[in-house]
């Protein structure tokens, strides 16, 4: 599960853990939990330049990820 601008909250561990999510991938919203261990922070500030250079051409970013 990817939530990229996910606000996990206080609680939010308890209300995602399912088995079929094995891990969340969060950045750009800082996050207050750090003793979930299914969470994994991946910055996505390499991406930034390329998107928005593709974006403003109206071009695709499918091929960025």
């Amino acid at each position: 599960m990817a939530a990229p601008h996910g606000l996990l909250l206080d609680g939010a561990g308890e209300r995602l853990d399912y088995r079929a999510i094995r891990e969340v991938v969060a950045d750009t919203v800082p996050v207050a939990t750090h003793d979930w261990p299914r969470l994994r922070v991946v910055s996505v500030a390499p991406l930034r330049p390329a998107v928005l250079e593709r974006f403003l051409a109206d071009g695709s970013i499918g091929d960025l990820f």
